[in-house]
């Protein structure tokens, strides 16, 4: 069902936004690791889903998987629930075993979507799951007005190896501040391509 589904969304895709991919090879092609981009449209998990060749299992708004059609498919396409405004301690560990079995998982480490101009933060929970599964980050950022037609630019980060941490035990405080240089490293991507 994964492949037949990205397949025809991924066609859809082409046809009604000009793709541009930009540092893919910095995508580590096994092993676990994260993709952590910014999140402005309910587009950015569709994008990275369906035109990246590394597939992903996205971190998703558990309401998402209560409404007909659209739960179904997430589901089947591998998406993992979350409770936010919680600690939901079995998505993180359900994240987490995803990248020790060396697949790649996508998250906003916003954890909701923020515009253009609107000020955002990450949470910690990004850098909690990376320090845990010792797996590389990668940032990315989708560049987009997510109008019909318009272009629609990935650009892609290099990746920065979590394995460094050994699996330590962090402050919330040392946390937040490793989400939050993630978190820039995003943006930066951002700033060097406008």
């Amino acid at each position: 069902m994964f492949k037949v589904l990205v397949t025809l969304v991924r066609a859809f895709v082409k046809v009604v936004f000009r793709i541009r991919i930009v540092g893919e090879e910095n995508i580590p092609v096994e092993g676990g690791c994260i993709v952590c981009a910014n999140h402005a449209s309910n587009w950015d998990p569709v994008f990275l889903v369906v035109l990246l060749t590394r597939r992903l299992y996205f971190l998703a708004k558990a309401e998402l998987f209560k409404i007909p059609v659209i739960g179904a498919i997430i589901k089947g396409i591998g998406m993992i629930p979350v409770k936010r405004n919680s600690s939901d301690i079995s998505a993180v560990r359900t994240a987490i075993s995803v990248l020790n079995d060396g697949k790649a998982l996508g998250i906003f480490p916003e954890g909701r979507r923020v515009k253009k101009g609107e000020e955002g933060s990450a949470k910690a929970g990004v850098a909690f799951i990376a320090v845990k599964a010792a797996a590389s980050v990668v940032p990315v950022y989708i560049d987009s007005t997510y109008k019909p037609f318009s272009k629609v630019t990935i650009h892609i980060g290099k990746a920065q190896d979590f394995a460094v941490y050994n699996k330590a035990r962090l402050s919330s405080e040392q946390l937040g501040q490793i989400s939050n240089e993630l978190f820039k490293n995003i943006y930066a991507l951002a700033e060097g391509n406008e």
